[in-house]
């Protein structure tokens, strides 16, 4: 039973306040259950707990709020509220008025997000250094001479802790945030590479990782820019070499850089003048103070003496000393002294070790430590050393050990207990690099070689299972490889839904990226494959470019060493996607001409026919548009031979977008009817979603523009309903619409939550195309001022991403803008430019650019290339069935023709234009208003 009103959202102030309205709606709407709303928003209990969570720190999405509002039984006006309550905290400033966008900065915008806060907590135990921190705050501090640092010294010295403790201290001289990375420089498993840390560090300063650039010197060029002007301080933790940390340097010159690593690394002294601190041992004050913390002052106060000897015997190794103190202080009837002496009994090596050898210090430390563990403990740590990645779960640790994921669970407990394992959240675990060691030699030293190579084996089969598993959820569409069903042993992995899978893959995306590269080093060529063909699908879907490209080539390496041509073919497959959309078709051709090659060869007439349409798209991104249709139509016969209707329907899609591309628009709308009606008999809404947008391009283009408004409504419908598709790019189409129709109101509105809703997808393409409609629509108000800087960004992230047709339109927002505030000569050169674009590809794009230059040529005083421009845009447009820009082109001859004194031939003009003009749009009133005045 609903309250008589619902709550209004319209006051809040915060994200706590405005999920606590969302948790009084539900109560609002009869308090249904979780299965109750997963059943009527289609969202997993998991995503809707979350988002009603007081405990978050950020606005559930857009998409949620809409479905759990609708839900809850809300009308449209009460939805309306939602969303502009969400945007109000979202982004403050934003507003309904293109005008009150921000004018364009002279350099290419970056992503400006929430200042990231990625330092790790800090280690208990953290005691004096004074002197360190002090030299820190000289060097490096706000104040300080030097934006580099290099901390360096022995394993488990403290370099990692004293950093975070200093940067923390000095978060709040760096406004806009601290970034953090362990670069794995002396870790067992595989060494971070520059481009997986850029990877992370541009994530973490808001650029989706979809638009990530692909090669390393791209992502630091990237970093560079995303970092220039900001006041930030990065640690790159445990680095092993200058050359790794070089590319990670920040463009801002008020950015500090704090690295820690075992070496000097002097290059970056001598290079880029770091700064260096060598971090030794505690002193005794310092070991002493420490032993207080950990063990209690009474009893060290008890004991002076054999602390002392305690502090000696540890090497006052930070490290050494918190594992020796905790063993002491579980244990109130074991005294200082008698723990000493265990340590020096139990040390076998410390008769012959040299003084100051920390690594003897601390594994005398570890061997009592170990020694304290029962048999079951003591294996599941030696398994621990054996796995690659830089966590564990219960779970894997479980296969590991060959044990109940129970009884892992507790026995991670354990090991956490006595500081040989570390919680890493999300019920990972993690060791210290000096403590893998340790527990791998003991596995050497106490396991045989072929019961560690059965636990290791077990663990890569369970990873690869279970990403094979997650991520035909989360990626159901992807053709995966035969798999052989796991030993016996090795437990299947089951996922509760989609959102479990993908949850799990992004938890496990560290460990499986090292599963690959730890099966590659062993050349077991089939796992590698099994693995990488297990995950690409995910890392895809998320846009993990990098790690998606190192698996793939990692695969594709494996496929060929173990002769599988159809593991080839699809590592190939997977390649050539990953370059096309990384904007490299080039290498996307490469790897699909090889594959259909292997396609044909193997018989696999699915995988020619996947081959052929990825290979039109290809080369349609090349603006090689006869080679384009010609695979497409190849794909769409072959889809048919075999009788895969989803690929017949893709295939349609396809064709129909790019012959709407080239203006070829009957062949584009029979082609798209088709795909549509497919779509609709095969229950593919999402899809169909796709083919309704693509419909309405024709349509508008065709100047039939009732109906295309009417396909981009039924194209917002369904991507509203099934959750997925393309929103903003339909709120761009209908901005257009509503522009061409005179409903400017309307086209504002659109073409803002356009902006915004690109701004959040990190979409550049569709952010381009809605600040040119952002533009248009400021330039039709009569505020070309307020249109350039608009179509200045646009053309700015046209050019960065190498899209001609967001290009040759924002040169044309220039022009027009030129035109109406009075820039005749730049006018024309924006105009002759967007002209030499569209001539060039594409090819719907050419009758407007020429009457954009007739335009501009008319307003600088040559009405007779005006009209030769005009004349053309005429010829152009009446050939490709472009009634609406031919109607434009008529206007602008008309007036050409006008200047120049020949009225006549204006009258013709214009009257050929209304009935050229759809009826409904603004230029047929224009159009009949000449030709009366001309009458």
């Amino acid at each position: 039973m609903q309250h008589d009103e619902a709550p209004d959202p319209s006051q809040v102030r915060s994200t706590v306040e405005f999920v606590r309205q969302l948790r009084l709606l539900k109560v609002w709407a009869g308090d249904p259950s979780y299965d109750e709303l997963r059943r009527r928003t289609g969202l997993a209990r998991s995503t809707l707990f979350d988002g009603l969570s007081l405990k978050r720190a950020r606005l559930p999405s857009l998409d949620l709020v809409r479905r759990f509002v609708t839900a809850c039984g809300c009308d449209a006006d009460e939805l309306v509220r939602w969303e502009a309550a969400w945007r109000r905290l979202r982004s403050p400033a934003a507003s309904e008025d293109p005008r009150q966008q921000p004018r364009a900065p002279a350099h290419p915008a970056e992503p400006h997000g929430p200042a990231p806060r990625q330092l790790p907590a800090e280690a208990g135990g953290f005691v004096g250094r004074v002197e360190e921190l002090a030299r820190l705050d000289a060097v490096t501090g706000p104040d300080g001479p030097r934006s580099l640092v290099v901390i360096s010294g022995v394993a488990g010295v403290g370099k990692t802790a004293l950093a975070v403790r200093w940067a923390r201290q000095a978060a709040d001289h760096f406004a806009d945030g601290q970034l953090y990375v362990d670069l794995r420089g002396h870790a067992l498993a595989s060494t971070m590479t520059a481009a997986q840390a850029l990877s992370l560090l541009l994530a973490a300063l808001g650029v989706p990782e979809s638009q990530l650039p692909v090669s390393q010197d791209a992502l630091a060029g990237r970093y560079r820019s995303v970092t220039a002007g900001r006041r930030l301080l990065v640690v790159l933790d445990n680095a092993a070499t200058a050359a790794q940390v070089r590319p990670l340097l920040p463009g801002g010159q008020d950015c500090a850089v704090v690295v820690t690593s075992r070496s000097a690394l002097s290059g970056l002294a001598a290079r880029e003048g770091a700064a260096h601190l060598r971090l030794g041992v505690l002193d005794e004050a310092e070991s002493h103070w420490l032993l207080r913390e950990a063990v209690g002052s009474d009893r060290v106060a008890a004991e002076p003496a054999a602390a002392e000897d305690l502090a000696r015997l540890c090497g006052r190794l930070p490290l050494a000393l918190r594992i020796a103190a905790a063993q002491i202080a579980e244990r109130a009837d074991r005294s200082i002294a008698a723990y000493a002496s265990e340590l020096t009994a139990g040390d076998r090596l410390a008769g012959l070790a040299a003084d100051g050898d920390d690594e003897t210090a601390v594994r005398a430390a570890f061997d009592l430590s170990y020694g304290t563990l029962r048999a079951d403990a003591r294996l599941l740590f030696r398994r621990l050393g054996l796995a690659p990645g830089p966590s564990i779960g219960a779970d894997a640790a479980a296969v590991l050990a060959g044990i109940a994921p129970e009884d892992a669970s507790r026995l991670l407990g354990v090991l956490s207990d006595v500081h040989l394992v570390e919680a890493a959240g999300s019920g990972e675990h993690r060791m210290h690099d000096l403590v893998r060691l340790y527990a791998r030699q003991r596995a050497q030293r106490d396991d045989s070689p072929l019961a560690a190579t059965e636990a290791v084996s077990r663990l890569l089969q369970w990873y690869a299972a279970s990403a094979r598993a997650a991520g035909e959820l989360v990626a159901p569409t992807v053709s995966h490889l035969p798999m052989p069903d796991p030993p016996a042993g090795v437990p299947s992995t089951r996922f509760a839904d989609r959102d479990d899978a993908l949850e799990w893959l992004e938890r496990q995306r560290g460990n499986l990226m090292a599963a690959v590269e730890h099966a590659a080093r062993r050349e077991l060529w089939p796992m590698v494959l099994r693995l990488a063909d297990g995950i690409r699908g995910f890392l895809h879907h998320r846009g993990y470019r990098a790690d998606w490209l190192a698996a793939v080539h990692r695969g594709l390496d494996a496929a060929r060493r173990a002769a599988d041509e159809a593991g080839e073919a699809a590592m190939h497959m997977s390649a050539g996607l990953a370059h096309w959309s990384a904007g490299d078709p080039q290498h996307a051709v490469e790897h699909y001409d090889r594959c259909l090659e292997l396609q044909r060869k193997l018989g696999n007439r699915v995988g020619e026919a996947g081959t052929l349409g990825n290979l039109a798209l290809a080369y349609h991104s090349l603006g090689r548009a006869e080679e384009a249709i010609s695979y497409h139509r190849e794909s769409l016969a072959a889809s048919r031979r075999i009788g895969d209707r989803d690929r017949e329907a893709d295939a349609l899609n396809n064709f129909g977008f790019l012959c709407c591309e080239l203006a070829r628009l009957d062949e584009a709308a029979e082609s798209l009817e088709a795909a549509r009606r497919l779509y609709r008999e095969l229950g593919r809404p999402e899809r169909e979603a796709g083919a309704e947008v693509n419909l309405g391009l024709v349509r508008h283009e065709q100047g039939r523009l009732a109906d295309a408004l009417r396909h981009q409504r039924r194209a917002m419908d369904l991507a509203n309903r099934t959750g997925r598709g393309v929103l903003a790019e339909i709120m761009v189409n209908l901005a257009a619409t509503y522009r061409d129709l005179g409903r400017y109101e309307q086209a504002v509105r659109y073409a803002r939550r356009a902006l915004t809703a690109a701004g959040e997808s990190g979409d550049k393409v569709v952010e381009a195309t809605a600040l040119n409609a952002c533009g248009g629509l400021l330039r039709l108000r009569g505020e070309p001022e307020q249109a350039a800087p608009h179509h200045d960004r646009a053309l700015t992230l046209a050019t960065q991403m190498g899209n001609p047709r967001e290009e040759a339109e924002a040169l044309l927002g220039l022009a027009e803008s030129g035109v109406l505030a009075g820039a005749g000569a730049g006018a024309v050169r924006h105009a002759e430019r967007a002209v030499e674009i569209a001539r060039a590809a594409p090819a719907m794009l050419l009758g407007r650019a020429l009457v954009s230059l007739s335009r501009a040529c008319l307003d600088a005083g040559e009405p007779g290339v005006a009209a030769a421009r005009a004349a053309e845009a005429v010829e152009e447009c009446r050939r490709r069935g472009q009634r609406l820009t031919q109607a434009r082109a008529l206007l602008a001859l008309g007036r050409a023709q006008a200047a120049a004194g020949e009225r006549e031939a204006a009258r013709r003009s214009w009257s050929e234009g209304v009935e050229a003009a759809p009826g409904e749009a603004p230029e047929a009133q224009t159009l009949r208003e000449l030709l009366s005045g001309a009458e």
